[in-house]
């Protein structure tokens, strides 16, 4: 924008917000705002001069009108400010930026962007595909309910979801850089569209125990295993703990899981073993791989909440993983069906 162009903007900003103020108070043009922007210095933009000498005198004359028209301008103007905020964060998490990269832009953690502009982690990730489409979300429908206590009901449903191969991890993998760390987002329940705290790829190997055994044949299929861990850091004994431990993971690159690769067949299943405690590799979840992306947040884990400046920036691979398709329960309570 040209300074030119600042200055037009500048002065139909000050028309308007005259002629608002004005409206609000039910008053026409006065004498003495005419004279006041006659007066102001040939640099000074009608917002600057004009606003300030009639507010001024506005609430001299009508105070409670004025304060009034104040309130209303301000909550329009910023309602304006946050349609226009709102577009910049889509535009800039469109062009692939994170949570952390938008709140250092607004001068705030990643959990105050992610608050401000909720729903832009997956746009931010599509972006960062390297040109791949973005997978086909899963799906849960419903398939039977039913009241087991007054308060209570059991509901089944069935999750389906396009589980990675080899073949997909591979194709993924081969534009990363080989150095980037390979990271992972566990799914925190079925379906659930949350995930838990990012874990590190541990070990890649290929087993055939991790698969169940063909129910015709019985036998056993050879499966890619990626163990998880949570990553270096501190952490505490239990919830309630006040003993205090380090823990230390040893992540894998991308380079090193595709070297595993190589020579597997691109049809090879991949199951995920889900950390649930720190060094408790393969104790937590069985999981499946079903999209990824690179990126661009992660910090160390927390001794108790997040802290300003904690967030820091590193390229990594991140695997979105999800429950296996199949049949699943939830629990919900009743008391609204009493009502």
């Amino acid at each position: 924008m040209t300074d030119e162009q600042r200055r037009q903007m500048n002065e139909r900003a000050g028309d308007l917000i005259d002629r608002a103020v004005l409206h609000a108070l039910g008053v026409g043009s006065p004498d003495w705002l005419a004279k006041a922007q006659a007066q102001r210095p040939e640099k000074t933009t009608m917002a600057e001069v004009s606003i300030s000498d009639l507010l001024r005198e506005a609430r001299r004359r009508r105070p409670k009108e004025t304060a009034l028209a104040e309130v209303a301008i301000s909550e329009y103007l910023l309602a304006w400010l946050g349609q226009i905020s709102a577009g910049a964060a889509q535009t800039a998490a469109e062009s692939g930026a994170s949570y952390v990269e938008l709140g250092a832009a607004a001068g705030m953690t990643r959990q105050g962007a992610k608050r401000r502009w909720p729903g832009l982690a997956d746009v931010a990730a599509a972006a960062r595909r390297h040109g791949r489409p973005a997978a086909d979300a899963p799906t849960k429908r419903e398939v039977g309910r039913w009241k087991i206590s007054r308060w209570e009901r059991q509901i089944d449903f069935e999750l389906t979801v396009a589980a990675w191969r080899v073949g997909d991890l591979r194709l993924a993998l081969e534009p990363v850089p080989a150095d980037a760390p390979l990271m992972a987002s566990p799914a925190e329940r079925p379906g659930g569209d949350v995930v838990d705290d990012l874990q590190v790829v541990t070990a890649a190997y290929v087993s055939t125990e991790a698969a169940p055994r063909d129910p015709e044949t019985r036998r056993a299929h050879s499966t890619l295993v990626l163990e998880l861990d949570q990553p270096s850091g501190t952490y505490y004994r239990g919830d309630n703990s006040e003993e205090a431990f380090e823990h230390q993971a040893e992540g894998l690159t991308v380079g090193t899981v595709l070297a595993t690769l190589q020579d597997l067949p691109g049809e090879m299943p991949i199951v995920v073993w889900v950390a649930e405690q720190p060094g408790g590799a393969g104790d937590g979840s069985t999981q499946i791989v079903y999209d990824a992306a690179m990126g661009a947040e992660w910090s160390p884990p927390n001794l108790r909440e997040e802290t300003e400046g904690e967030w820091v920036t590193a390229d990594w691979f991140g695997l979105e993983l999800e429950f296996p398709t199949g049949i699943y329960s939830r629990w919900e309570n009743t008391w609204d069906d009493e009502s």
